[in-house]
């Protein structure tokens, strides 16, 4: 669906947008039975991450829209069921406008304060504090660990 949205602009090599994801808050967590689910939110979030990298017209966001009762949402998850699904569609508005852009390629969740979003801005920004953290296991230190618990790689810059 992306590639065909970026593929209908006329002049594609340079498009533009915004694109919004929605995920799900399970796509953090191991549940048997949830492995297909679960693996493809985290997969499509890490997308969004590189559509944000690989084209900076376009504004890719990820929300976890919270835990509403629908028609898909699993018996199980009912009683935790409080949010309002027109949370989502307030968020993507929002998310549409210019305040946001410090949070393209990250993920954001309908239950998060967006006035508390916008003071922590520079730190969310600086240390991509809502996107997914992979921590390789590589053999770069001779066997001795990483050197800092950041694992700020300089040899990646």
């Amino acid at each position: 669906m992306t590639r065909g949205f970026i593929n209908s602009q006329s002049g594609s090599g340079s498009p533009s947008g915004t694109l919004i994801f929605v995920s799900s808050g399970l796509s953090g967590l191991v549940v048997p039975g949830w492995s297909a689910y679960q693996t493809s939110k985290l997969a499509a979030e890490r997308f969004i991450e590189h559509v944000d990298a690989g084209y900076p017209k376009i504004r890719a966001f990820t929300v976890i829209p919270g835990i509403v009762k629908t028609e898909m949402l699993d018996p199980s998850f009912h009683a935790f069921a409080q949010d309002d699904v027109q949370l989502t569609g307030m968020l993507a508005l929002w998310l549409s406008g210019s305040e946001a852009e410090f949070l393209r390629g990250q993920l954001v969740s309908v239950n998060w304060d967006v006035n508390e979003l916008v003071t922590h801005k520079s730190e969310i920004q600086d240390k991509k504090l809502l996107q997914i953290k992979w921590h390789p296991v590589l053999p770069c230190s001779g066997g001795k660990g990483f050197p800092d618990s950041d694992i700020g790689f300089d040899m990646w810059k």
